[in-house]
Order: C-alpha cells, then sequence, then structure tokens
C-alpha cells in the first residue's frame, strides 16, 4: 500500500499539516486509474491536521486499493 509522499500544506495558513489517519473510502468516481483485480475497490483518503492554526483536510492517496 502505498501513500502520497510530499507533505501537505494547510490551506488556511500555509504550514506543514500533520498526517493523523488513513481510511479506505469504497465505491468513489475519481480519475485515479482502478485495477480490475479481486479486492481493489476503493481508495485511500488522508486525514491531517495543521499545527499552527488547528486547521483539518483530507486528500486522496496515488493508488487504488
Amino acid at each position: 500500500m502505498t501513500t502520497a509522499t510530499s507533505k501537505m500544506k494547510c490551506p488556511k495558513c500555509g504550514a506543514e499539516m500533520n498526517h493523523h489517519a488513513d481510511k479506505i473510502v469504497y465505491a468513489v468516481s475519481s480519475p485515479v486509474e482502478q485495477t480490475n483485480a479481486p479486492g481493489m475497490d476503493g481508495l485511500l483518503q488522508e486525514s491531517h491536521s495543521c499545527p499552527a492554526c488547528g486547521s483539518a483536510a483530507s486528500r486522496l492517496g496515488t493508488v487504488a486499493l
């Protein structure tokens, strides 16, 4: 399982965000190419929070699960 490697920047203040959790999101329509292999039916969603201003944000990981 691979996730995004670049640090996420806070959309409010621009500080580097802390990675808190990963979640599998099922049945998501996405431009990310998905495979037809059994069990590969979701995307990885990363949750982040900003230590500077307290803002929270998320993004989709780079690979389908």
